[in-house]
C-alpha cells in the first residue's frame, strides 16, 4: 500500500483485505496503524544506518566535508529509492510516537557521525556535544523541505543541505 498509495489509505481493515489476516489478529500486534508504521519506520532507519556504515575503516583518512558528502548521498539515495520510507520518514512523522523516534534516531545518527569526526586520523574536538546534532537537524529539515515540495530529494537541494553543514561547521571552528 505504501508502494503505491498514500499512507491515510493504509488502514488496518485495508491491510487484513489484503493479506487475507483477521483484523483481531493485526489488532493484538498493533492496536493502531501508527504503532505499525513506527515498527516500519524503525526498520527503515535500521536499513539506512546499514547503508551509511559509520563503522567504515576508510572514513579514518577522510576529511569531515567528505564523510558528510558520502553520508548525506547515500541517506538522499536510499530516500530517493524507497517511496514508504521517504513517506513515512521525510513525509512524517505522523504521531507524537512517530515523532519521538525521529528525534532518537537523529540523535543515533549524530553520536555514530561524532564518533566518526573525533576518531579519524586528523580529529575534530567538538566545542559543545550538540554541535552535530544540530547539524544532522539542519540537514533532515532540508531534506524533509524537498520531500515536501518535490516528493523526492533533489539534487539541487542535497547541495543545499551539504552548503548549509559546511557553513555551519566553518562557523563553528571545526573545517
Amino acid at each position: 500500500l505504501l508502494e503505491t498509495q498514500d499512507f491515510r489509505a493504509c488502514t488496518i481493515l485495508e491491510i487484513s483485505n489484503i493479506s487475507q489476516v483477521p483484523r483481531n489478529h493485526i489488532y493484538q500486534y498493533f492496536p493502531t496503524i501508527n504503532h505499525l508504521f513506527i515498527i516500519i519506520v524503525r526498520n527503515y532507519f535500521y536499513k539506512l544506518m546499514d547503508i551509511v556504515q559509520f563503522g567504515h575503516p576508510k572514513y579514518l583518512d577522510w576529511e569531515v566535508m567528505d564523510i558528510l558528502r558520502e553520508v548525506v548521498g547515500k541517506s538522499c539515495k536510499f530516500y530517493n529509492e524507497n517511496r514508504p520510507a521517504s513517506l513515512l520518514i521525510l513525509g512524517g512523522p505522523i504521531d507524537v510516537d512517530g515523532f519521538n523516534l525521529q528525534e532518537e534516531v537523529i540523535q543515533i545518527i549524530s553520536k555514530n557521525l561524532a564518533e566518526v569526526f573525533t576518531s579519524k586520523k586528523n580529529p575534530i574536538v567538538l566545542n559543545n556535544e550538540n554541535d552535530i546534532n544540530y547539524l544532522i537537524e539542519l540537514i533532515f529539515a532540508i531534506m524533509k523541505h524537498s520531500y515536501y515540495k518535490y516528493q523526492k530529494i533533489t539534487e539541487d537541494l542535497e547541495k543545499e543541505a551539504l552548503f548549509v553543514a559546511e557553513a555551519y561547521l566553518f562557523k563553528k571552528g571545526y573545517i
